[in-house]
């Protein structure tokens, strides 16, 4: 069984009408998982989830730091013919055991947290770059 990764293109993290204060912004990638087992890969689109939980919440309620935007099963090389399952429609309980899956693997909200650090640091390195050939 093997565990694949890989990320999309960088976006940053939606903002409301307000402006961002600095140090505020974050680089939210959509990321694919794709476990394989058999011939048979699973395929999971993943997107962070706005904001942060309130600290006043319980602590039997617990919001995840990404969600599956899609899902999908498929046989050798992605086609566009495979079906995918958005993750707005799917059962509750499969959807919790798909996250489930996901977590047994290291795809947790920590990795997602991690995720987001190496990715803002990345992006903020190539600005950096950018503006330095500006001279």
């Amino acid at each position: 069984m093997s565990t694949t990764l890989w990320m999309q293109k960088t976006q940053k993290s939606p903002s409301s009408d307000k402006v961002p204060e600095a140090g505020e912004m974050k680089s939210k990638p959509s990321f694919n998982v794709e476990i394989e087992q058999n011939g048979k890969k699973l395929y999971f689109s993943c997107t962070f989830t706005e904001g942060v939980a309130p600290e006043d919440q319980s602590q039997d309620s617990f919001s995840d730091a990404f969600s599956v935007a899609e899902f999908g099963i498929y046989e050798g090389d992605w086609k566009d013919a495979v079906y995918t399952v958005s993750g707005d429609i799917m059962d509750g309980y499969l959807y919790d055991l798909l996250m489930n899956m996901l977590e047994e693997r290291g795809i947790s909200s920590e990795f997602a947290e991690k995720l987001v650090e190496f990715c803002t640091s990345y992006e903020h390195g190539l600005y950096v770059e950018l503006l330095e050939k500006l001279r």
